[in-house]
């Protein structure tokens, strides 16, 4: 009996106080990406700007464009109906940036999941 088991696949992206920007890279195991998610909390109390966030290949394509970090947000549904369809390749390097139009005033922490499936016999 072959079930679709979830494989994640987490980027911690850490934008010290004092800045705007951050970006890490890290290689991703091999396999299809399906959909990624942001977990962070309200940055308003640390933030007036507006931020974003994107995710570059190893090519520096843009796998997901810089936009609203609210739209990668996990959505309140299924387990992957709430994240954002992302599908890809993965088994290379995945660069997550989060950008802001002001400075933060304390550290703002982010976590990029990827998410994807593979056939795993459970018996």
């Amino acid at each position: 009996m072959g079930l679709n088991k979830p494989i994640e696949y987490v980027i911690p992206v850490k934008v010290k106080g004092g800045t705007a920007t951050a970006q890490v890279t890290m290689n991703l195991p091999q396999g299809k990406i399906s959909r990624v998610a942001c977990f962070f909390r309200d940055y308003s109390l640390i933030n007036d700007g507006f931020v974003r966030a994107s995710i570059q290949d190893s090519t520096g394509v843009d796998v997901s464009k810089m936009q609203s970090i609210e739209n990668y947000r996990d959505r309140n549904a299924d387990y992957y109906g709430g994240k954002k369809p992302c599908p890809v390749d993965a088994g290379q390097n995945f660069t997550a940036t989060v950008q802001a139009t002001e400075s933060f005033i304390a550290d703002f922490l982010v976590d990029f999941l990827f998410v994807y499936e593979t056939e795993q016999e459970l018996f």
